[in-house]
């Protein structure tokens, strides 16, 4: 099966742990898993993800300095 790109995303903050590295999120929700033994995904969309970097962590940094929290938090 070929995962689908749309539930593909990159974080660098998982778990309460930060890496320069990040991790690859699958969104298996809604996802119909039965009778898949392989899920494919492309190196390209994993590099073009990552190189978007962690737009979450970024949205949720700008949040905090719009409602007055600090530079470094």
């Amino acid at each position: 099966m070929k995962f689908p790109r749309q539930k593909l995303r990159f974080t660098s903050t998982y778990g309460g742990d930060r890496s320069d590295d990040g991790w690859l999120l699958l969104d298996v929700r809604n996802v119909d898993l039965e009778g898949v033994s392989q899920l494919v995904i492309s190196l390209a969309d994993v590099r073009e993800l990552q190189a978007q970097g962690d737009q979450q962590a970024e949205v949720l940094k700008q949040a905090r300095n719009l409602l007055g929290g600090g530079e470094g938090e």
